[in-house]
């Protein structure tokens, strides 16, 4: 026969200094272990109780606070993405239309996204806008001849630079205010 710890019932010693497994004193109160021999014994909690403070809660609460940061990620990088690649189409890979599109985009996408992902908006906005102008030059100019399409190739990755400059600026001026604003009101 054993308790519930798999244990001698109590008053069943297996040593002769004394009882391991002591049942309850006179007035129904458990024994209190001293020093090494103490340890923390979870409580029990009940079908509907919810849990308190635990480890799992914190887990399930970061995992659901890192969900929530991750799908303004997917739209922000979208926005980054799709505006750039918009004002190049329409205007052939470089000129005013890709650069409002730049700067449309990393502020959208800086707005957009979680405080830690500005970083990742302000660094990534310039070979974003470059990509898109590259792309949007491709899709124009289709033909033609090698050196033509080099040289015009090299034109509008010149021209993307202001652009590239003009985007990471707005995102970083972005982040900074964000930062400064959470330092404020926390």
């Amino acid at each position: 026969m054993s308790d519930a710890w798999g244990g001698p019932p109590s008053g069943g010693g297996l040593q002769q200094g004394g009882d391991p497994y002591p049942g309850p004193d006179a007035a129904g109160r458990a024994p209190q272990a001293t020093g090494a021999a103490r340890r923390s014994v979870p409580e029990q909690r009940g079908a509907g109780e919810p849990a308190v403070g635990g480890r799992a809660d914190r887990r399930r609460g970061a995992a659901e606070a890192s969900q929530e940061r991750r799908r303004p990620g997917a739209v922000s990088a979208s926005v980054l993405i799709g505006l750039p690649l918009v004002g190049a189409l329409v205007s052939g890979g470089g000129g005013a239309a890709l650069d409002a599109g730049a700067v449309l985009g990393a502020l959208c996408a800086a707005l957009l996204c979680s405080r830690p992902g500005v970083w990742w908006v302000s660094t990534g906005a310039p070979p974003v806008v470059l990509l898109m102008a590259l792309a949007g030059f491709v899709v124009r100019d289709s033909g033609g001849s090698t050196g033509k399409f080099a040289t015009d190739m090299a034109k509008c990755v010149a021209g993307a630079f202001p652009a590239m400059a003009a985007a990471m600026a707005v995102a970083v001026v972005v982040g900074v205010a964000r930062l400064v604003a959470a330092r404020r009101s926390g």
